[in-house]
């Protein structure tokens, strides 16, 4: 039997990660690989102070992309997932992405 919002799906969450990310020279880093069962994500920003960008099958570059500003939070929904691989830069070295991944039953 379904909710109000459509049929009830038992997702299975990944354990809790977090991530540095940087800017050494100005290079992305990869902070989740390709993944096909990935049916969400929830990335924060869980720094005070720096930003960090996004981008999804491409290289992050400061100024462009998703944007994650201090303690904000990007929620991939069920209904827009990337499977592909994710990569991230910050505006200045020592930032800090925590990740948590939902996939398929």
């Amino acid at each position: 039997m379904g909710g109000a919002y459509g049929p009830k799906v038992n997702n299975v969450f990944s354990a809790p990660d977090s991530v540095t990310v940087n800017n050494t020279g100005g290079s992305a880093e990869v902070v989740e690989a390709n993944f096909d069962n990935r049916r969400g994500l929830i990335l924060t920003n869980t720094h005070a102070s720096k930003i960090i960008y996004l981008g999804f099958g491409q290289d992050a570059v400061v100024g462009k992309g998703i944007v994650l500003f201090p303690k904000a939070i990007y929620d991939m929904a069920i209904n827009d997932f990337y499977g592909g691989s994710i990569e991230a830069i910050a505006d200045s070295d020592g930032a800090t992405l925590a990740i948590q991944e939902v996939v398929g039953p």
